[in-house]
């Protein structure tokens, strides 16, 4: 047996906007940790220091292996890189 549920236009709308602020925050959150991890790597393509946040690193792999699909877990053994700490 199927339920409806009516919920007020008003109600609907602040629903909404309470999900899209979270993520929002949970998108920035994420950004931080982001910046904040470091990966060390210094195969084709890297920088001369050989320090790359994961966004560079996932960047740096994907150009040098399109045809490839992996995670960041994945590309971490592929390269023989390593999560600075």
């Amino acid at each position: 047996m199927l339920g409806v549920l009516f919920v007020p236009f008003q109600r609907l709308e602040r629903i909404d906007s309470i999900l899209f602020s979270n993520m929002i925050k949970r998108k920035a959150c994420l950004d931080i940790i982001t910046i904040m991890i470091t990966i060390y790597y210094t195969g084709t393509g890297s920088k001369v220091n050989g320090i790359h946040t994961i966004k560079e690193f996932l960047q740096i792999m994907n150009n040098l292996f399109p045809y490839r699909d992996f995670d960041l877990e994945d590309w971490l053994e592929f390269s023989g890189a390593e999560i600075m700490k």
